[in-house]
């Protein structure tokens, strides 16, 4: 029985640089976390978790290269996510 919860760390990165995002996360000992992101034919964004973030502690990781306003846009989504998720 565990009396006191624990949380986990789960990292979850945009579509700005896979590479940086991968290297950040082996250094920290923790996988990259599973999550959607695609772009309507309208250019509205979407985000969808793959596994549940309900009780961890979520960071997103996006770099801002350009095109800035887009990758800008689709951190801010992905927190969103996150926040209506837990």
């Amino acid at each position: 029985m565990q009396v006191t919860p624990t949380k986990r760390l789960m990292l979850f990165s945009g579509r700005g640089n896979d590479a940086l995002s991968k290297e950040i996360a082996e250094h920290l000992g923790v996988p990259l976390g599973e999550v959607v992101l695609s772009s309507f034919a309208n250019g509205e964004l979407y985000c969808r978790y793959g596994e549940s973030v309900r009780g961890t502690d979520v960071f997103v990781f996006q770099t801002h290269c350009p095109p800035i306003n887009d990758m800008l846009m689709e951190q801010l989504i992905m927190i969103d996510a996150a926040k209506r998720a837990s």
